[in-house]
């Protein structure tokens, strides 16, 4: 009896984590993301683009920047206006991205990256980019 409900859970187990790598992989929320535009302002580097979203699933936080030694840093959206809702998806054409403001040091390598929630069972992360700033 035992046995039989161990056998369960793990296949239960086996089968969550399958189909999470399977969404994650071969489903994203975001398809493709442009960066169009870098430009550094002192300490700041400035980032515009193009994004396109492949499903209609919600952000749950804004984006967030990482370097590549796992910091955040502090990221201005200067494209939003008070009451900002996030885009929905309009299939098959990119929206605009931008300016948003990234706080950092003189030739920072970050990443970009959403967190979103499809449904009731996890969140799915995406990394939208790495920009190396060398200027």
């Amino acid at each position: 009896m035992i046995a039989k409900q161990l056998s369960f859970l793990i296949v239960a187990a086996v089968f969550f984590f399958a189909a999470q790598f399977i969404e994650n992989h071969f489903f994203p929320v975001v398809e493709k993301f442009t960066v169009t535009e870098v430009t550094r302002y002192g300490a700041n580097v400035v980032v515009s683009g193009t994004i396109d979203k492949a499903r209609p699933c919600v952000l749950l936080q804004d984006v967030q920047a990482f370097t590549k030694n796992g910091e955040t840093l502090e990221v201005e959206f200067l494209d939003r206006s008070a009451g900002y809702i996030s885009r929905p998806v309009i299939r098959g054409a990119s929206q605009p991205f931008g300016p948003w403001v990234i706080k950092c040091g003189a030739n920072e390598v970050f990443s970009l990256y959403s967190l979103h929630r499809c449904h009731a069972l996890w969140t799915q992360e995406t990394k939208l980019v790495t920009i190396e700033d060398s200027k």
